[in-house]
């Protein structure tokens, strides 16, 4: 990786750990959720395109601890939707979520983890309809997912990487003009929704978009 991809490589990286460690904040916004998406893919593409470089690859991959952490926080949320959605339809099996806390998920094993996000991104796909009053929508569950493949990446159980939208980009120029692009014409004009109502997190997005030499 050259020194100017390192540079931008850097801030989206700090952009898009911001964006999971404050998951909660912005998850509820759907048009958010879709650019969060575009972002977490063309980071991935941009993965596979150094990944074959063993020193890139060391650089490249985020803090595993981390991104448990924001994985865990999506899953409880949603867990969270799916049990009450239960209860008040008395459906045994998503009353089950119940116990599918945070604290829950941090105690389980790395395999068990992966397996009951795999179980709840299931319940709230199969639920989805059911669960838009919950403000549960296809685009948050769709972020869940790329946690999960982060996550399962790094315990040698991924997926291949989505890459249905940049599957002809190949040049990583491309894919950094596209990452800034996105980040320029969208992420950066939507955040300002959260310049009143709360500037701490617009604050915190505000300091991961700066370029460090």
């Amino acid at each position: 990786m050259n020194k100017s991809h390192d540079r931008y490589w850097r801030m989206f990286n700090n952009v898009e750990t911001v964006l999971d460690e404050n998951s909660a904040v912005w998850t509820p916004v759907p048009i958010i959720t879709e650019q969060k998406n575009l972002l977490d893919e063309l980071i991935q593409r941009i993965e596979g395109v150094y990944g074959n470089n063993h020193a890139d690859a060391n650089a490249i991959t985020r803090n595993k601890a981390n991104i448990k952490e924001a994985l865990m926080m999506k899953a409880s949320i949603l867990a969270a939707a799916l049990y009450v959605y239960g209860d008040m339809t008395n459906n045994e099996v998503l009353k089950s979520f119940k116990k599918v806390s945070k604290w829950n998920l941090d105690n389980m094993k790395e395999t068990e983890l992966v397996s009951t996000t795999q179980s709840i991104i299931q319940a709230a796909n199969e639920n989805r309809e059911a669960l838009a009053p919950f403000a549960v929508a296809e685009p948050q569950i769709t972020e869940l997912e790329t946690s999960l493949d982060d996550f399962s990446a790094l315990i040698g159980q991924a997926r291949n990487v989505r890459n249905n939208v940049y599957a002809n980009i190949k040049e990583a120029d491309q894919l950094f003009d596209e990452a800034n692009n996105l980040l320029r014409n969208r992420m950066d004009k939507v955040m300002r929704l959260f310049e009143i109502n709360n500037p701490k997190f617009f604050d915190l997005y505000t300091r991961a978009r700066v370029i460090v030499n």
